[in-house]
């Protein structure tokens, strides 16, 4: 399950949008399905990210349905509802339902749990104590599509909710204190000891090209993900 991740000025994507249509409609991406809702009348939209299609087509009154082309960076709007089309592999479907969003307030919506993504600078403990006053917990990653859908949203360096502060070399998610069942660990990592002791999304300060899970000292300041259940 996949829904609009992103709040933005869509002007800047999709001239036509006016802001008097922006609406708060929730998406499904059946990423195991093999055909999409097409329409004889398509808008398609070339070097844009899924986030930025997915938001298009929620805002766009007669957007049904489309599809995003990863390897193209393309995205396709449906604005007849009546066809399909096979789906070629790479790409995901999108569906506009009418059911309201659940995510509010900057929160946003992902496989039945709200994100709330803060690029303010903090220490992990403060990170900690701002995502339970916000009514979440420091995100807890539990596979693989969450952490490649949390990667490809970023925009910075953050903080996420798993620690060994309690036991060395145990690490356990705040968000339900349980153990990693999963984990995407950067090669060499946890490297930190004693001394390193807080998860992180790391990209500039390990020198990666992506985001990669790195410990780090925890009074160190970065913004930070919040998750909650929607």
């Amino acid at each position: 399950m996949f829904y609009i991740n992103e709040i933005a000025v869509l002007v800047i994507f999709y001239q036509h949008v006016a802001s008097s249509d922006i609406q708060s409609q929730k998406f499904d991406i059946e990423t195991n399905t093999r055909t999409v809702q097409i329409g004889e009348s398509m808008e398609t939209l070339k070097t844009i990210s899924g986030v930025e299609c997915a938001m298009i087509c929620t805002n766009v009154n007669n957007c049904c349905s489309g599809t995003y082309e990863k390897g193209l960076e393309q995205c396709s709007l449906n604005l007849v509802c009546n066809n399909t089309k096979e789906q070629s592999e790479g790409s995901q479907t999108l569906t506009k339902t009418s059911k309201q969003e659940e995510c509010l307030n900057g929160w946003i919506s992902f496989s039945n749990h709200c994100y709330l993504f803060v690029y303010e600078k903090v220490t992990w403990k403060h990170a900690k104590v701002e995502c339970q006053n916000k009514g979440g917990r420091l995100v807890k990653i539990d596979n693989n599509d969450e952490d490649s859908w949390l990667t490809s949203v970023l925009k910075d360096e953050v903080w996420m909710g798993m620690s060994d502060i309690q036991i060395e070399g145990y690490w356990i998610w705040d968000f339900d204190m349980s153990s990693l069942s999963f984990n995407q660990w950067h090669p060499g990592e946890p490297n930190g000891g004693g001394r390193e002791n807080c998860g992180l999304y790391c990209k500039q300060r390990c020198k990666q090209s992506s985001f990669v899970w790195n410990d780090a000292v925890c009074s160190l300041v970065y913004g930070y993900v919040c998750e909650k259940p929607s």
